[in-house]
């Protein structure tokens, strides 16, 4: 499969995402509004950019609205954050007792393996019986 990477793809993709938020809440702020009035919003003709800026007003509007939109977003962060976290945890714990799981039901009389040190050591006496080679000497 050929990928190719589009310049700018990743901002391009979160622009949309960003702009399809705020036209919905703009949508559904704006419905809300006139509807209290018995006013459909379809009838109003009122143009699509608009849709865009009201959300800066619903989340924006004044310091309250601000501190509360700002204290959401890191709310919302910290617990996306938390929950990815808690996930891989979570994957890695069912991964190890499946894999061991696995070794118990695939060799069920022998002892678990137990990591051995990186160190490897040769007993001179297995390495003079084993070798016939002898040193050269020196001119």
């Amino acid at each position: 499969m050929n990928k190719t990477e589009i310049p700018f793809g990743r901002l391009i993709s979160i622009l949309g995402l960003v702009s399809a938020s705020l036209f919905f809440v703009g949508w559904i702020y704006r419905w809300a509004y006139f509807s209290f009035f018995q006013i459909q919003i379809t009838a109003l003709n009122l143009p699509t950019q608009s849709f865009l800026f009201v959300p800066l007003q619903v989340f924006f509007g004044d310091i309250s609205r601000t501190l509360a939109t700002i204290i959401g977003l890191t709310v919302a962060a910290i617990t996306i954050y938390s929950l990815i976290w808690l996930f891989n945890l979570l994957i890695t714990k069912i991964s190890r007792t499946l894999n061991r799981w696995e070794t118990e039901i695939n060799f069920p009389n022998t002892p678990p393996i137990k990591k051995k040190s990186n160190k490897y050591y040769l007993k001179k006496s297995s390495l003079a019986s084993s070798t016939s080679i002898k040193p050269s000497p020196t001119l």
